[in-house]
């Protein structure tokens, strides 16, 4: 009787087997049941009328329409519309072109009533032969109306008869009700009598569309029943319980139902977002199971054959291919001959016998090189015998580069070089020029404070300014210098963390890389910024977990000296204090004391450096931190694309009548609207994408350009390039890391991620040299993966082809480093830019032998002419009003004006000076000195007419009139 009623006799694996089966089953029966369940219910949901209303130019609006500023034919030909502005009645529209394309998707209707609110072309409009066009509404495809706007603001509505869920409306604008235009031929107009020079092409101020079922006629939308499925399934792959899932699943079926119900329109937009999260929510569930794969594929993409045997066959295919081609052409012109003749014959018996000598000793070859290669892992005193004549050679020609190249460069390069010089001589951190105009400096000095530049640059630069004197070349000795100490602190990282080979080529990357030849070039302070954020990386993957208290001392100073080099820098330290309280939290059962520890010997250290900033800031500004940059963040990039520096040198005061719009703030994002935001972000995403990674249709939308390792200028019309080469070896180094070098690498993520994100959203990142910083652990990568590469190759067919992989890693190297030399050739070449200067210091020359030492000279380039000229200087503003020019330079009391600098006048500047530009004497200027530059810009050097021409005084509130 027992037997009967007993339990099988199962084994453990078997009854483990059996336990998950039937969870299994259980589990595909809850999602099944729920599937059906909300399929039903969403199809009753369809029943339900549905209405909605489509606001442009309102946040969500892209969801319906396509938005861009660009301004092509196949931005009108597709149907896009232009950002958001602002009418007369303060309301939102989105101007479109001749066509405008409007997706509803899963609206699940039988029968539609649409309603359009647009307004028509203005009255000004230049075209004469047409004041409004008709307007073609097409439904998926087909005529339902057309009608004709005006110029004020009307609703025109079509019943809409749908053969699919989906609803496309295609709005084209026809000179004739008659006459449907292609997408290509549709009317439009580019101008009106207000502003005659706007050649956009115009269609309808277009403000809302608006949506209303009729009739009892459903159609349920099969995308929505399937999207709905799909995040059900996704939810029940997730190691949540049964109840939580079942939970979570009947909640965003309700979700789907009440939206399908009575918000038709975003149900799509919504399960859209769903299943994002649902799928980021389950890989968050896998985690361990996907990590544990990915390891696992590679640790064997790392040591397995099939790397070795791909990599070797590239290099041999892709080596040929390139040996033909580069010996092509002198091919050609050597055995020009019959076969017979003696020089043919000499070559070809030469030919015959090398490779012959090559094949007899290629397994002697291999050998050496095998024992070359591990003496090199082994011994230190090679490779530092290597680096160090490295070292020497590139320090005796970037000397001799910089030697040659007698200027400091534009902008904040030249003001590093004037505060310097105004340091040894007293004057402390003043500048005499002004250079923009967000307001007026008391009583018409030109002297300042200087209050855009981080501080510590010119004090690198004043002692050598003081042991040699004033010079260009002096100035960039400090920038030699930290060079130097980043290329041995790189190559101190790579041999701890990889080993002395991967240091030494990492060190020869980094010395000719492009970005950095042109840090050594120019007096910036991105170079020490890049030496202080790497040694402060080191420093704290270090000491972070050490007992003892001088590292975190030492990391903590060297922390905040990368603050005062550059205050943006404060948001890598935020990274970096996030990663050590991770990793606290992490491995600390308590953590309090740690982080008592850390406050008191890493954070406190850094904010004593820093503070001389800080309080220097409160005593001149009133605030902790203060930058001019706090307003150009709101003009460059929010009005739409930031190509065009000249925005933030226009007028901005509105002190004595001045026609400036005020002081810049956030709230010009409201002004300029939502799309122009929108499309900043991506800008700037898409530019971090261009520095980081490679160009490569298989990387789908990660393809960037390789920027920090290549040469995005000579790069960019051919981004498959051998400039890429540098990134590729960086990609495969990151793929081929092992654990240790993760963790670094997750360190350099914690560290510039808030950086990143605050270039992103409130400055701008595509600007290469804000990159910079991670250009030496970029290197690191590349020099890893090239010598994974040669390593990959000389395994195969037992060391074989070790003769193979060292050529591979030469020519990879050369490729690598090649941008380097674009960069240096151009820099010095006889026509390059050194060539381009000549002309600018031949004027500043002039000013300083001829004008006397207060003679203010308004110019484009008011720094270098500063520096090199030793005169005062004001900026000539972007205005294209020669009166608010002259009202300037009366205020100033600028007295010669010099044009054509090569950072020349450009936009409304250019509109003022006019003849100026051409050498002609107009409106009382006297032309006194003229210069011939290369590419046809002559410059110009005027007297301003004593009187400035009678305009009306700048007196600002509470000053007498000058």
């Amino acid at each position: 009787m027992t037997r009967w009623f007993s339990l099988p006799n199962w084994g453990l694996r078997t009854v483990q087997q059996h336990s998950v089966f039937t969870t299994m089953i259980r589990r595909l029966s809850l999602i099944l049941g729920l599937i059906v369940g909300a399929v039903c219910v969403l199809s009753l949901a369809y029943q339900a009328p549905a209405h909605g209303l489509i606001r442009t130019a309102g946040l969500g609006d892209q969801w319906f329409v396509r938005t861009t500023e660009a301004q092509r034919t196949w931005a009108s030909t597709d149907g896009y519309v232009y950002p958001d502005e602002l009418d007369a009645q303060g309301a939102r529209f989105r101007w479109t072109r001749g066509r405008t394309l409007v997706h509803i998707p899963a609206i699940g209707a039988t029968a539609l009533q649409v309603a359009i609110s647009a307004e028509g072309w203005p009255t000004d409009v230049l075209r004469s032969d047409l004041k409004q066009p008709s307007v073609f509404v097409l439904a998926n495809g087909r005529t339902v109306g057309v009608f004709t706007p005006t110029t004020q603001l009307a609703t025109f509505a079509f019943p809409v008869d749908l053969r699919s869920s989906d609803l496309l409306l295609d709005l084209r604008l026809s000179e004739s009700p008659l006459v449907l235009p292609e997408p290509a031929a549709t009317a439009i107009f580019t101008g009106t009598q207000q502003y005659p020079d706007d050649l956009r092409p115009h269609g309808l101020r277009l403000y809302s569309v608006e949506l209303r079922t009729q009739g009892g006629g459903v159609r349920p939308a099969r995308a929505i029943l399937l999207g709905g499925a799909a995040l059900i399934v996704l939810l029940g792959l997730t190691t949540w319980p049964a109840r939580r899932v079942l939970l979570a699943a009947l909640g965003v079926a309700g979700l789907l139902t009440l939206l399908v119900a009575w918000a038709r329109l975003w149900a799509w937009p919504v399960l859209e977002a769903l299943l994002l999260l649902a799928l980021l929510l389950l890989l968050w569930n896998r985690r361990t199971l996907l990590t544990t794969w990915l390891g696992g594929l590679r640790w064997r993409l790392a040591r397995s054959l099939a790397l070795a045997r791909g990599l070797a066959l590239v290099s041999v295919v892709g080596l040929a291919l390139a040996l033909i081609t580069w010996l092509d052409a002198p091919v050609r012109g050597w055995l020009d001959a019959p076969l017979l003749h003696p020089n043919t014959v000499m070559v070809i018996s030469l030919g015959f016998a090398l490779t012959s000598l090559l094949l007899i000793r290629w397994r002697d070859l291999s050998s050496w090189l095998g024992w070359a290669n591990a003496r090199i892992k082994l011994r230190r005193w090679p490779l530092l015998v290597v680096l160090t004549l490295v070292l020497l050679i590139w320090a005796g020609y970037m000397t001799s580069v910089i030697w040659h190249i007698p200027y400091l460069g534009n902008a904040d390069y030249a003001d590093n070089g004037v505060v310097a010089r105004n340091l040894i001589n007293g004057r402390g951190w003043v500048v005499d020029y002004v250079s923009q105009f967000y307001r007026l400096n008391p009583g018409g000095s030109v002297t300042r404070v200087q209050e855009t530049w981080p501080l510590l640059q010119p004090v690198w630069i004043a002692p050598f300014f003081a042991l040699t004197g004033v010079s260009a070349w002096a100035a960039k000795l400090p920038n030699l210098l930290f060079m130097a100490l980043l290329a041995l602190l790189v190559y101190h990282i790579g041999t701890r963390l990889w080993d002395r080979r991967v240091g030494l080529v990492a060190v020869i990357l980094l010395l000719l890389n492009g970005l950095f030849v042109r840090l050594q070039i120019y007096s910036t302070s991105d170079l020490g910024f890049s030496l202080f954020y790497v040694a402060g990386l080191w420093t704290i993957w270090r000491a972070w977990n050490q007992t003892r208290r001088w590292p975190l001392v030492l990391s903590g100073s060297i922390i905040g000296l990368m603050c005062l080099q550059k205050p943006s820098g404060v948001l890598v330290a935020v990274g970096i204090g996030l990663w050590v309280l991770w990793q606290v939290w992490r491995r600390s059962e308590r953590p309090w004391p740690h982080i008592q520890r850390l406050a008191l010997y890493w954070v406190l250290p850094a904010l004593l450096v820093f503070a001389p900033y800080v309080l220097r800031n409160m005593l001149e500004f009133g605030r902790p931190m203060f930058s001019t940059e706090q307003y150009d963040a709101w003009i460059l990039e929010y009005p739409g694309p930031g190509d065009d520096w000249e925005k933030i040198y226009s007028v901005m005061t509105s002190e004595g009548g001045l026609p400036g719009l005020g002081l810049p703030d956030r709230s010009w994002v409201l002004r300029w609207g939502f799309q122009r935001t929108f499309d900043k972000a991506v800008r700037q995403v898409a530019a971090v994408r261009s520095y980081l990674l490679p160009a490569s249709a298989g990387l789908g939308p990660l393809s960037g350009k390789g920027a920090l390792l290549g040469n995005l200028d000579q790069g960019s019309s051919d981004p498959t390039h051998w400039l890429m080469v540098g990134s590729w070896l960086a990609l495969i180094g990151l793929l081929l890391a092992r654990r240790r070098q993760l963790r670094w690498l997750g360190l350099i993520f914690w560290s510039f991620a808030p950086y990143t994100l605050f270039l992103i959203t409130y400055w701008h990142a595509n600007e290469e040299r804000y990159f910079v910083p991670l250009v030496p652990l970029l290197v690191l990568l590349a020099a890893a993966g090239l010598w994974a590469i040669h390593d990959s190759i000389a395994r195969v067919a037992r060391g074989w082809l070790r003769p193979l992989a060292l050529v591979t890693l030469a020519a990879l190297l050369v490729l690598a480093v090649q941008p380097g030399w674009v960069e240096i050739r151009d820099k010095i070449s006889p026509s390059g830019e050194a060539a381009d200067w000549q002309a600018d210091l031949a004027a500043f020359a002039w000013l300083r032998e001829h004008t006397p030492p207060d003679a203010v000279v308004m110019t484009r380039v008011p720094w270098q002419l500063n520096f090199h000229a030793e005169r005062p200087a004001v900026m000539n503003p972007n205005t294209s009003d020669m009166a608010t020019l002259l009202r300037i330079a009366r205020y100033y009391n600028a007295q010669y004006l010099l044009v054509n600098a090569l950072q020349n006048n450009k936009d409304d500047a250019r509109i003022a000076l006019g003849q100026l530009l051409q050498g002609q004497e107009t409106a009382g200027f006297k032309r006194v000195a003229v210069f011939p530059a290369p590419k046809g810009r002559t410059i110009y050097i005027y007297a301003f007419p004593s009187d400035y021409n009678q305009v009306e005084p700048i007196v600002p509130a509470g000053a007498s009139q000058r």
